[in-house]
């Protein structure tokens, strides 16, 4: 382990509020022994943070269970990184600027691949002064990142799989221009962090942090900026949801009712994820109260069962729907729909 990876995964789990501790690996109640990024400890809530260097989210979800299983008193709580998206690339790469793609760039890589083999280093030294800039960044993030080149390589791997190629129409582009266009739009079209979301781990999109980003947690000592960007990439956000946030989440995911919100706050704080103050409403707290003061943002209104999204609200969740935070809302959309279950079974004994 190299210093500047230990620094940032203490930095990191310094601003969660957890003693960061030197493991690279933790043993499960199978007997498996899980390779670590990091692992950090808050003895006061019971909460263990681990940082995993799995390159597959859902082996990180089985690896919090296996972990779990011999911590039964100790709440659980997995963060994956992630130091390559395949659609962040291409959208440093070829983007206009305004969400479309800039076929100025297209065109010119399209027509030096369309020379075949080209001229050698010219082709090499023309892709280079294109793209040199926007890759910098990017390779010095994987690097950074302190991953396995293993799982760097797994994981991109996965990505490109995900993708479905098919949709190319081969027949219909004989130039490479129209090939290159076609494969950007898809390759822009994913979305790296479902699966991580949908196994309730919480992603680290590493390759979104600055080079000041990593200068701040290199050096550790700003915990307070730290933990301003980590909310900022909506990361924190995981560990410790707002509650009228968390609200208005659950209202968007179709439990809208008090108790099956308040039985998820429950759930998200015997999880580990501690709610913490407001975000949008901060002047109410009690959980009756900040859904009457998001009904008069205009964010929810009444149903006739529960309380339901408006369009004011469908765009205030829009932003993050996405992002790394929402991990938690699956996790316990899961948890409801595992004890939905097992209630219906009940009703066969």
């Amino acid at each position: 382990m190299n210093s500047s990876e230990q620094t940032i995964w203490k930095s990191f789990c310094t601003a969660l509020g957890a003693e960061y501790r030197e493991h690279k690996e933790i043993q499960g109640s199978s007997g498996l022994i899980h390779p670590v990024q990091a692992i950090a400890v808050d003895e006061v809530k019971k909460r263990l943070i681990v940082v995993s260097a799995e390159y597959n989210p859902r082996i990180a979800a089985l690896m919090r269970v296996d972990i779990q299983a011999t911590l039964p008193d100790t709440k659980v709580l997995v963060a994956r990184p992630i130091a390559v998206d395949l659609a962040h690339t291409a959208r440093m790469l070829f983007s206009d600027g305004g969400g479309g793609i800039d076929y100025t760039k297209v065109i010119k890589i399209a027509q030096t691949l369309g020379k075949g083999k080209g001229n050698g280093k010219g082709d090499k030294d023309l892709l280079e002064k294109q793209f040199g800039p926007q890759l910098t960044p990017i390779f010095d993030g994987i690097k950074r990142s302190g991953l396995p080149i293993r799982s760097h390589i797994l994981h991109t791997l996965e990505q490109a799989s995900s993708i479905d190629w098919s949709q190319l129409k081969f027949s219909q582009h004989t130039e490479a221009l129209g090939l290159m266009l076609q494969g950007i739009q898809l390759v822009q079209g994913l979305d790296n962090l479902a699966e991580d979301r949908q196994q309730g781990i919480c992603p680290i999109p590493t390759y979104e942090f600055s080079d000041h980003d990593w200068e701040v947690f290199l050096r550790g000592k700003e915990i307070d900026e730290i933990q301003e960007r980590l909310k900022a990439l909506n990361i924190f956000q995981y560990f410790f949801p707002p509650k009228d946030s968390f609200a208005l989440a659950m209202v968007d995911n179709g439990k809208g009712n008090l108790p099956d919100i308040a039985a998820a706050a429950q759930l998200a704080e015997a999880g580990g994820h501690e709610l913490s103050k407001n975000e949008i409403v901060p002047d109410v707290s009690k959980l009756p109260d900040i859904l009457e003061a998001l009904k008069d943002l205009g964010y929810i209104a009444e149903g006739e069962m529960s309380w339901e999204m408006t369009e004011s609200g469908e765009n205030a969740r829009r932003s993050v729907r996405f992002r790394p935070r929402e991990s938690l809302m699956a996790k316990l959309i899961g948890q409801f729909s595992a004890k939905l279950n097992m209630d219906l079974k009940d009703l066969f004994k």
